[in-house]
């Protein structure tokens, strides 16, 4: 599991579009005329080709398929800092459940 801050990607959802979107792009590639440069992602570009894979086929040479693109598992994780009031909810619901 690969996981991403929040604050690197602004949005969760714009990010899962981006991600589905370059897959998308590699495997319309791959499909394509050969000599032309394969897509990169227009934005995250690092953290989107963290996610996105090329899974070749297996087995012998003869009988491959083209290689795949998958999405890797990944999760994004909320790196916002708590604000005090959050900090004193979470502490008063701690000592709540705790005693």
């Amino acid at each position: 599991m690969i996981d991403i801050p929040l604050s690197l990607v602004g949005s969760a959802e714009a990010f899962a579009v981006a991600v589905e979107s370059h897959r998308a792009d590699l495997e319309a590639h791959r499909l394509g005329k050969p000599g032309i440069p394969a897509p990169t992602a227009p934005r995250l570009h690092d953290l989107v080709d963290q996610v996105v894979l090329r899974v070749p086929d297996t087995g012998p040479v003869a009988d491959r398929g083209p290689d795949r693109f998958v999405v890797a598992a990944y999760r994004i994780v909320d790196d916002t800092p708590m604000t005090a009031e959050a900090e004193l909810a979470i502490s008063v619901l701690r000592q709540t459940i705790a005693g």
